[in-house]
């Protein structure tokens, strides 16, 4: 199976949108653990997340040190351990999971609000999607953002200058710059 690493920017009509697949070593009911779980989360995901993981659930999302206003969501679909699929502000998070060989077949697929911030969240789907496998590993993590740097560059030369309209939001640093 041909696994996509790099994001892949759709378009469905006016809908746009970005998907990833991962192979992860580990199986469903772990890797759904490292979706759902608030402590796990932490290790990955951009935002603190609060809320409950039934359909209907309101969910908040907040960046760590205030550095922006909290988003919010609403749980759209749960039946564990296979699919995950809720609001994140504006867009729309679905994770889809397979069990197979040894572990599992993680697909994302982030519908974004609008085509110009493409490359931006591209390239940090990307880098949360490394640092999951890299948690589940129980590897050593790096700060959220290290990565962006190199990443945002390569997803503005793959999707072009109209998916990367939007850069970071101002007061947005990646760590180490």
């Amino acid at each position: 199976m041909n696994v996509v690493r790099h994001g892949v920017l759709n378009q469905f009509g006016e809908l746009w949108t970005l998907r990833y697949e991962r192979e992860l070593g580990h199986p469903p009911d772990r890797v759904w653990a490292a979706l759902t779980d608030t402590e796990e989360l932490k290790g990955w995901f951009p935002t603190g997340v609060a809320g409950g993981w039934t359909i209907g659930a309101q969910l908040e999302f907040t960046f760590s040190q205030g550095s922006f206003p909290a988003m919010h969501g609403t749980v759209l679909q749960a039946r564990e351990p296979r699919i995950l699929e809720y609001t994140w502000g504006p867009d729309t998070l679905l994770f889809e999971l397979t069990a197979g060989g040894t572990g599992t077949h993680l697909e994302l697929v982030v519908g974004l609000e609008e085509l110009g911030k493409a490359a931006r969240d591209g390239a940090g789907w990307h880098e949360a999607l490394d640092l999951l496998e890299t948690c589940l590993d129980g590897d050593e993590r790096w700060p959220l953002g290290e990565r962006w740097g190199e990443l945002g560059p390569v997803y503005a030369a793959a999707f072009g200058p109209a998916a990367s309209a939007i850069g970071p939001p101002a007061g947005w640093n990646p760590p180490g710059e």
